[in-house]
């Protein structure tokens, strides 16, 4: 016999040969088992209407037999670590899809690739460089100019400036659900060494509401490049790509960093990360590095490879359509896709770029 204790918030979603629903508990008839033998049983659950996004899911499996038992140790485990994340939402039927990203070129700006009739054209044009991502979250697209962070409507209107920033800007991460934005930022702070002034370099990250108001540091780090970064807001985390360390898991208050990925700048298959996209239903990090693009738990480990890229081909620009279960991304001025098992490359065009010498920056799918 086993019974199994089903995660609080949640019930049976449809029966299970040879097992019983008993409310929270669910008890299923094994047969007789060999020793050594094993045999699995699987309990589909559906989630209660009420459940928080965030709320983690234990349950606890116990077997029994009708024979004496020698150890009683082995009988019962508890299985635990499922978060209750959002279901991707597929774009309606009947709506242009657009993916939109900012060429760095002084005086260009945002652009819009309509991905149903693959028909790209400037957007918005920036006052000098859109040199960082862009976003698109609450209907509205965020993109960095600079050292300004910028908002305006999907098809460019009402555009207006966030803050102004001491600094030129590296990475922009959207919030919406919080309704916070984050960015990273390098910097200098003056330190004496030997009585001798000097300057330290340092990488920051920073929070601003959505309307630019609030500006506070989240977290600095001596000798850093923070160069891109990433926000989960089901689970409160960031993720910071520091290209001199590897990628470090934050908490959206700066606290309880650590690092779930370690890469030397002068190790063997160093590699510059440029972007970094998660998916909160897969529980995923995606990666795309100088030399291709990679699949990383959200919890850390070893990265997986997808695809290679010969010669630092892809300096920026990383989509995921969770939806769809695919992968965008630019390449030597042209877009690329590709299902996110790596299965499926498919280029879809030159992106129209007045000014091909000027890499184009992170994209924002919308």
């Amino acid at each position: 016999m086993s019974l199994k204790t089903l995660p609080t918030d949640t019930q049976l979603a449809a029966p299970v040969a040879g097992c019983v629903d008993n409310g929270n508990h669910v008890t299923c008839l094994l047969g007789t088992l060999r020793p050594t033998s094993s045999k699995t049983i699987s309990v589909p659950v559906q989630l209660d209407a009420g459940i928080a996004l965030g709320s983690a899911l234990v349950s606890q499996a116990v077997v029994a037999a009708a024979e004496v038992d020698s150890d009683l140790t082995n009988n019962s485990v508890q299985i635990g670590g499922k978060e209750v994340v959002p279901q991707p939402t597929p774009t309606p039927a009947g709506m242009d899809r657009y993916l939109y990203w900012a060429n760095g070129a002084p005086g260009n700006g945002v652009n819009r690739w309509n991905l149903d009739t693959a028909s790209p054209r400037a957007l918005i044009a920036t006052a000098y460089r859109a040199n960082g991502g862009v976003q698109s979250a609450d209907n509205q697209l965020y993109w960095i100019d600079e050292k300004v962070i910028k908002r305006a409507d999907p098809d460019g209107a009402n555009a207006v400036t966030l803050l102004t920033r001491p600094q030129a800007l590296r990475s922009l991460a959207v919030d919406a659900e919080h309704g916070k934005l984050y960015w990273s930022e390098p910097y200098t702070t003056a330190l004496t060494l030997w009585g001798k002034p000097i300057s330290q370099p340092m990488a920051a990250v920073w929070r601003a509401d959505l309307d630019g108001s609030n500006v506070t540091l989240v977290r600095s780090q001596a000798k850093a490049r923070y160069d891109a970064l990433t926000v989960e807001p089901e689970r409160g985390k960031l993720y910071v790509a520091d290209n001199n360390a590897g990628i470090e898991l934050i908490a959206l208050d700066g606290s309880g960093s650590r690092r779930i990925y370690t890469q030397s700048r002068y190790s063997a298959g160093y590699a510059e990360i440029y972007h970094l996209v998660t998916d909160g239903h897969a529980g995923l990090l995606y990666l795309a590095r100088a030399d291709g693009i990679y699949r990383l738990a959200w919890d850390g480990g070893a990265p997986v490879q997808l695809l290679a890229l010969p010669g630092d081909t892809l300096r920026a620009g990383l989509v995921l359509d969770a939806a769809a279960g695919q992968l965008y991304w630019q390449q030597n001025g042209d877009l690329y896709r590709m299902n996110v098992n790596g299965s499926g490359v498919t280029n879809l065009g030159a992106l129209t770029d007045p000014n091909p010498g000027y890499a184009d920056e992170p994209m924002a799918l919308g």
